[in-house]
């Protein structure tokens, strides 16, 4: 009865842990692997509302941060329906990286020159 019981705590344990969603740090790293654009694309925000930065590309690992439609960002590294983007705030020079779903970026072309 007591192996039982210690299988069905471990069950629900990892149940629990699949659940909760995926492990963001893991997710970004693969995700990383696929290299970046060479040259790197410039987009656009489109559709309407804030679009929120995400840790890694699955809808679970949402961040604070975001962008409003007409911001304009530089794509690094596409992963599925993922973009991982570049924003510089016109404003401070601050610079936020993070991955935005691509329906809601239009690419607007290259940025610099392929070597």
């Amino acid at each position: 009865m007591r192996w039982v019981l210690v299988a069905l705590v471990v069950t629900v344990h990892i149940a629990s842990a699949q659940a909760a969603g995926p492990n963001c740090g893991q997710l970004d790293a693969k995700a990383q692997e696929t290299g970046p654009f060479r040259p790197p694309l410039g987009a656009v925000v489109n559709g309407t509302g804030r679009l929120s930065f995400h840790s890694a590309p699955d809808a679970q690992c949402k961040r604070a941060d975001f962008l409003v439609p007409g911001d304009h960002v530089v794509v690094y590294v596409p992963y599925k329906h993922w973009l991982y983007v570049s924003f510089v705030n016109e404003k401070n020079g601050s610079q936020t990286e993070g991955w935005l779903p691509d329906a809601r970026l239009k690419i607007t072309g290259t940025m610099g020159l392929s070597n």
